[in-house]
């Protein structure tokens, strides 16, 4: 049971445009045979990807015991219940949009493809993607082909401005070997998410402390971002530690890790979780495809691997010991906590989120990107079903819309309770969530899966109580006064928040480690620092 519903979820996941297609074709004129045609070069393609990824997932699991495959089999449930609701709504976009033929919603697709091409182009960029993408829409003239760049050319870099800000610093005095850390996607990206706010708050405190430089691997280009001119040159010397802190472009960092070896320097790799190999039908197929080709290629080059969670590194064990690939010799592993940056409540105010305070409460509060393991239909689920008993809690979600959400993203905007009780903020800022997290009264955190999980605690740092779904890395991170539920289960979430309203217990003070003492930590571990020793476990 556990691998027919692992199955279908991929497959549900990679071919839905074919099954939709070939649906939506057979149905128009003479359209039986084109369906067939237009649909068969991409299902053999899909084909291959789910063999590729359902088989890497099943070694991830064969070493998983009883408790664990239960587990896993529930999740494959919700997630086969989600991609088949995207599905429905991928359908009844087509009728929405009176497409009679595959010709018209592989159109519509080739649009929407295209858009996201030209945004992503546009945010990091290269602007000969954004052109090229910008010529599919119609919206921009034809351009001539982007120069190659030349060896001795170095590409014109637009960088965030933390990293701008960062790049008029003064290089700074190594207190001993140098620390070398890759973040150019941090670097050219104002995106707020984790992976995000942990390398910036890395490269901040190296910069601060002497502890390392920040490097940028750009179109095989090296450059340090402290650097007066960016375009200068950067060299990798012997004794450095290259730390890459966030996934990195394959070839780039094919190139840079190849540069390392050749000088004599050691490289360390920040896992920051193993999803899209745990549970592939959580992510988006391409995602899927990419992360377990980055991860199969690079972890076997690590001289250190650094987990966000002991949880991960367990992942990491799991994952090497279950035959995924051969770790390097001599290779280690071991595990740190991001600690708390969201700054001090009430330095600053919102009027929007003053307002909400005031008008929704007594409201609770859902933080991060609208994704299928965020669990948040099982958090509306339990919400529909206070609400039917007469209970008054409102439930805001704070959190841009992401992949494989369609179809949540349309329950909330058409609930009866949209914008009375049920609040969805897609851009809320940090000012906004420490305002929100100081008045609700708990963090609702319902992940089925999780590599370390901010919200919980920005929650605690912000003294404000949590009803978190009982997985094991909420049991590692989260301070004591935590509520745990039944991952997946909305009537035991709804039974938590109802004893969270009738207990009303002191709004827990834990002490938070803060992003300064966070990134120490690491520094320390790279240097194998004797304080830390405890956290370093075997790899193989």
């Amino acid at each position: 049971m556990l691998k027919k519903n692992a199955m279908l979820a991929m497959a549900l996941s990679m071919s839905s445009v074919a099954h939709i297609v070939g649906s939506r074709s057979a149905r128009s004129k003479n359209g039986i045979m084109n369906a067939h045609v237009e649909a068969a070069a991409p299902r053999a393609r899909w084909n291959a990807a789910e063999t590729q990824i359902a088989r890497r997932a099943e070694i991830f699991w064969s070493t998983a015991d009883g408790a664990e495959l239960r587990s896993k089999e529930a999740i494959d449930r919700y997630l086969v219940l989600n991609l088949l609701a995207e599905n429905a709504g991928l359908t009844r976009k087509m009728i929405e949009c009176k497409m009679t033929s595959a010709h018209d919603f592989l159109n519509w697709k080739k649009q929407e493809l295209f858009w996201t091409l030209e945004r992503l182009g546009r945010r990091l960029g290269l602007e000969s993607l954004a052109g090229r993408a910008s010529q599919f829409l119609g919206k921009g003239r034809r351009q001539a082909p982007e120069a190659p760049v030349q060896a001795a050319q170095a590409p014109q870099i637009r960088l965030a401005p933390w990293a701008a800000a960062l790049a008029c610093a003064a290089p700074p005095h190594f207190v001993s070997k140098r620390i070398l850390i890759e973040c150019i996607n941090s670097a050219i990206s104002e995106a707020e998410n984790g992976i995000g706010r942990s390398t910036r708050n890395l490269v901040k405190r190296a910069v601060a402390t002497g502890a390392g430089t920040p490097i940028l691997i750009y179109k095989n280009w090296l450059a340090s971002l402290l650097s007066q001119d960016i375009s200068s040159d950067f060299r990798v010397e012997a004794g450095d530690v290259l730390l890459i802190a966030e996934p990195t472009e394959a070839s780039a960092l094919r190139r840079l890790i190849d540069l390392a070896e050749e000088a004599g320097a050691s490289v360390a790799i920040v896992v920051h979780d193993l999803i899209p190999i745990k549970h592939p039908g959580a992510v988006e197929v391409s995602h899927a495809l990419w992360f377990g080709a980055w991860i199969d290629e690079f972890l076997p080059r690590a001289d250190c691997l650094l987990t966000v969670s002991k949880s991960v590194a367990l992942d990491v064990q799991r994952y090497f010991r279950s035959g995924g690939a051969r770790p390097k010799p001599g290779a280690r592993l071991a595990w740190f906590h991001h600690g708390f940056d969201l700054g001090r409540i009430g330095e600053e105010s919102s009027p929007r989120s003053a307002r909400l305070c005031i008008e929704k409460s007594p409201f609770f509060l859902s933080v991060g990107t609208i994704e299928p393991r965020k669990g948040l239909s099982v958090a509306l689920d339990a919400f529909e079903m206070l609400w039917a008993k007469g209970n008054l809690y409102s439930y805001v979600i704070a959190g841009r819309e992401g992949w494989l959400s369609q179809a949540l993203a349309s329950r909330i905007t058409t609930h009866a309770e949209f914008g009375k009780r049920l609040i969805w903020l897609q851009d809320a800022t940090d000012v906004e969530l420490r305002q929100l997290y100081a008045k609700a009264e708990a963090l609702i955190f319902a992940s089925f899966d999780e590599g370390f999980g901010f919200p919980l605690i920005e929650a605690a740092g912000c003294g404000t109580r949590a009803i978190v779904s009982d997985i094991p890395v909420f049991r590692e991170i989260a301070p004591a006064e935590v509520n745990y539920f039944n991952p997946l289960d909305a009537e035991s979430l709804a039974n938590q928040i109802e004893e969270n309203r009738r207990t009303r217990s002191s709004r827990p003070g834990a002490e938070m480690l803060s992003g300064a003492e966070s990134a120490d930590i690491v520094f320390k571990l790279l240097r194998n620092d004797s304080l830390v020793r405890e956290r370093w476990l075997p790899l193989a």
